[in-house]
């Protein structure tokens, strides 16, 4: 798998965040985005997922054969996370990844019934995803995302509302999950992404 981004550019109104941005990622690269609030880090990871259209530039996807990628394909081949992503709340933690694996193929053969003890959820899973705290939440939302059969990660702040224990749990989660797909996080903060290879640092236009 292969994602160019060729001199993107995105504005919202007649606002420039970001422009001439070039990158090139293929399979086992992992890419941390930096820069300051408003510089346009989860603009970028947007545009990667397929969820903004740019203002300026082409983004082309490629598979492993150099065949170009339709946008009905590439969906397919796309997992993301983020804070601000809401989960459908009224369901409990077993129906909800019982769900999302109906549309979407996991990673390995695990048995599903296992992923609430792997994410530090065990004896919850009954419970509506609404009554968990924001800590447990943001466990489901990154188990789903990288337990997901996806050429392409995409993790928007990752470590929002863990703790310690939290923490390593993420850590020994990417490990298990990182190889044969491309990993990019957007970040401020340096434990998030200490095991990505290549960083990239956002400059905010406001022209």
């Amino acid at each position: 798998m292969e994602i160019s981004l060729d001199q993107i550019g995105k504005r919202f109104r007649e606002q420039w965040v970001f422009r001439n941005l070039n990158l090139h990622l293929h399979t086992d690269q992992s890419l941390a985005i930096l820069g300051p609030n408003g510089s346009g880090k989860s603009t970028v990871l947007q545009i990667i997922a397929g969820l903004l259209r740019p203002s300026a530039g082409t983004l082309i996807v490629r598979d492993d054969h150099e065949a170009q990628i339709s946008p009905e394909q590439y969906i397919h081949q796309v997992s993301f996370t983020a804070p601000y992503l809401e989960l459908p709340e009224e369901l409990p933690l077993k129906e909800l990844i019982r769900h999302h694996f109906r549309f979407r193929r996991s990673r390995t053969n695990v048995d599903l019934k296992s992923l609430p003890g792997r994410w530090l959820l065990a004896g919850e899973e009954d419970r509506p995803v609404g009554e968990y705290s924001s800590g447990m939440k943001q466990r489901v939302k990154l188990g789903l995302a990288l337990n997901t059969e996806s050429a392409i990660v995409l993790l928007d702040e990752p470590l929002t509302n863990l703790d310690d224990q939290g923490r390593d749990w993420y850590y020994d989660l990417v490990e298990s999950h990182r190889q044969d797909r491309i990993l990019v996080v957007a970040s401020n903060r340096a434990e998030e992404y200490v095991f990505c290879k290549q960083t990239l640092t956002m400059q905010a236009d406001f022209s």
